[in-house]
């Protein structure tokens, strides 16, 4: 739990600033945005807390995992991907300027 609110803290702080550098969005809009976050994570604890109570905490947490692995994964290789395309542009640069 510590973690999962460690990990809240700091997006909120970040989300906001982030929305606004990345798509330009105004400050109003991307607080709309961290509001909607902040609904979306209370909901989610309030089901999730009920549906572990009947089915056992520990498929509630196997099922979260591995439903958020996919997601994960796939963000993971296209981070990857941009920094070998920035390392890529980075080495033409210097052999340009070389």
């Amino acid at each position: 739990m510590f973690s999962k609110d460690f990990y809240t803290a700091n997006l909120q702080s970040y989300l906001t600033f982030y929305m606004i550098d990345k798509f330009g969005l105004s400050v109003t809009a991307s607080q709309y945005v961290l509001f909607a976050y902040l609904v979306s994570t209370a909901i989610g604890l309030l089901i999730g807390g009920e549906v572990g109570d009947r089915y056992g905490r520990k498929y509630v947490i196997w099922v979260s995992i591995l439903g958020s692995s996919p997601t994960s994964y796939r963000i993971s290789k296209k981070i990857i991907y941009n920094k070998e395309q920035l390392i890529a542009s980075e080495l033409r640069l210097k052999v340009r300027n070389f």
